[in-house]
């Protein structure tokens, strides 16, 4: 199947003119989007909570979208900018990890880096809860009355700025490329 020529000019323009890292944001949202879609289907099949009301799912749908493009904008180019002369000002990364030759290298690797990013999101989501100036951030993740798939992206837009902080700097820092440092918005 061939893509229209204006679609192959829009997306060439956006590789062309838009930081890698605000394309796999954007990518991201498509992906995101699509996954709410998935499980709201296998959930309407098997609900755990009957008669859901339709205008919680919607306003987070609408909500997921100006989240992820916040997210796509601020993130996007705070990894292109931000993130690299922070991690060497802070001396980082202090050691890498080697592009692995064998399944089981890409496994270890990849638990190395869970293991220090799930570090920092554990403590970093601890604080949320504990500290008003973070609470006030979170809490409209917990606000939500009738959980759905949707409900894992209800979050402020400024949590991702402050996941960078806590999470992302540290990870690239200490262990990890920034390229892999990417942060997951969901939590529970």
């Amino acid at each position: 199947m061939e893509v229209p020529a204006v679609i192959e000019g829009i997306l060439a323009w956006g590789r062309a003119s838009l930081p890698g890292s605000v394309l796999g944001y954007l990518d991201t949202t498509f992906r995101v989007f699509a996954v709410a879609a998935l499980f709201l289907v296998l959930e309407r099949s098997a609900p755990v909570e009957k008669a859901q009301p339709r205008d919680r799912i919607y306003f987070n749908l609408r909500w997921m979208l100006v989240y992820t493009t916040m997210t796509a904008l601020i993130m996007g180019l705070a990894f292109d900018r931000v993130l690299p002369p922070v991690r060497d000002a802070l001396g980082g990364p202090w050691f890498r990890l080697a592009r692995p030759d064998t399944v089981g290298g890409y496994f270890l690797n990849w638990m190395a880096f869970f293991f220090v990013f799930d570090f920092f999101y554990y403590w970093f989501h601890r604080m949320q809860h504990a500290h008003s100036l973070l609470w006030s951030q979170h809490f409209l993740h917990h606000t939500e009355r009738s959980l759905n798939a949707t409900t894992t992206q209800r979050h402020h837009w400024l949590e991702e700025p402050m996941r960078l902080l806590a999470i992302g700097i540290p990870s690239a820092s200490g262990s990890v490329g920034v390229s892999q440092a990417r942060l997951s918005s969901s939590d529970s």
